[in-house]
């Protein structure tokens, strides 16, 4: 996502919550690079899974994509 996409999908978390009665988010969308997720403030270990459609074979380096979240 871009910043711009980033920005627009956080401006519709509050209208989610509260169209499916949620307290709190369930979802946070962070901007950064796939090769450097803890740059962007994803600590290593902290996630079970990662998800990634039609991104991976758009980086430069998909190696180091790989190994960044193995």
């Amino acid at each position: 996502m871009t910043g711009g996409q980033v920005e627009v999908a956080n401006k519709y978390i509050e209208y989610h919550m509260e169209k499916y009665g949620f307290q709190a988010p369930n979802v946070t969308f962070i901007h950064g690079y796939i090769e450097k997720l803890e740059d962007a403030g994803i600590k290593n270990e902290c996630y079970d899974i990662v998800i990634s459609n039609y991104v991976i074979n758009l980086v430069p380096n998909e190696q180091q994509v790989l190994q960044e979240i193995y």
